[in-house]
């Protein structure tokens, strides 16, 4: 019996999460791809950042809510770090002012385009013209 009424919960919490498609989980999130785009367009260049450290910042950046893309210092936070590693390979030089002004700029660059993706809420993709490839 215990079983029976186990695998009856089970399948009614399935048909719940079905009638709800995977989207609605986070209905106004950006998609990593898109922000993945946004990143390599505000800092590339002048940083040289790897493929794979944009998609990770942008997979970070899209479990965001909308509310955090849009508070500078919460961009800044995630991506200071990150970007003062871009600037400076094998750490050859100590942190400086200049380094730090870069970043800030650099942040406001990611915070701007952001910002100005968000506008466009609800943030599916846009069907765009093909773009040339890179």
């Amino acid at each position: 019996h215990t079983m029976r009424s186990h695998t009856h919960t089970h399948t009614a919490q399935q048909t719940q999460r079905t009638q709800q498609p995977s989207s609605t989980t986070s209905p106004a999130n950006m998609h990593a791809s898109a922000i993945e785009k946004i990143l390599k367009g505000a800092l590339c260049p002048p940083l040289n950042v790897p493929k794979p450290m944009l998609e990770y910042l942008a997979s970070v950046l899209a479990d965001f809510t909308n509310e955090e893309l849009q508070d500078f210092e919460t961009i800044q936070m995630m991506l200071e770090p990150t970007l003062l590693d871009a600037q400076k390979p094998g750490r050859e030089r100590p942190h400086d002012k200049t380094s730090d002004a870069g970043v800030e700029v650099l942040c406001q660059r990611v915070f701007d385009a952001l910002a100005k993706a968000l506008q466009g809420v609800p943030l599916a993709p846009q069907p765009r013209p093909p773009a040339s490839p890179p």
